[in-house]
């Protein structure tokens, strides 16, 4: 599975992956690249009383959906505690530094992800967060990649790392 995409297999992948209601390769990129995205601390009050502060990296309006109010969040530890989302606070906002790199890897690694679920490897979330935990997952693998001593190429790195993530329906 190691090796370059042509255009048109990116194409093709790119509009299986929008047709099985995913975002497109296009989208992905362009989530990635919005302006407005950064790495915001917040703070999340709970119905129970607790809150939960926390960084986050993405768009307000992404950050809005993540912590949608009215929504339920399982606190607990060892046994299910749901406890209702009442409001969230941006208490900072810090804009990554750009990096070039960093960029092209996760463009990289989301269309790398785009086309390993279209072609069966492995299976991407679904539902209303998909892009998130997508795009958070690449912004994890991207640094950490930048961060270690290289040992295995790239690809074979993004790969093995999203099919740990995200194993294929008939693989688990």
């Amino acid at each position: 599975m190691s090796r370059d995409w042509t255009p048109e297999e990116l194409a093709a992948a790119s509009s299986a992956m929008k047709a099985q209601g995913n975002m497109s390769y296009e989208e992905f990129c362009n989530e990635l690249n919005d302006p407005s995205r950064a790495i915001y601390t917040v703070k999340v009050t709970l119905a129970d009383g607790n809150t939960i502060t926390t960084r986050i990296n993405g768009t307000p309006n992404n950050i809005m959906k993540y912590y949608r109010i009215g929504n339920f969040m399982n606190i607990g530890r060892t046994d299910d505690n749901l406890s209702q989302i009442q409001t969230i606070e941006f208490l900072k906002a810090e804009t990554p530094s750009p990096s070039h790199l960093r960029d092209n890897l996760l463009v990289t690694i989301g269309s790398r992800a785009a086309c390993m679920d279209a072609a069966g490897y492995i299976t991407l979330p679904a539902g209303s967060r998909r892009e998130d935990v997508l795009a958070r997952f690449a912004g994890d693998l991207a640094d950490a990649w930048l961060g270690r001593e290289a040992d295995m190429s790239f690809d074979e790195y993004i790969e093995t790392a999203l099919a740990a993530r995200f194993p294929s329906d008939n693989q688990k």
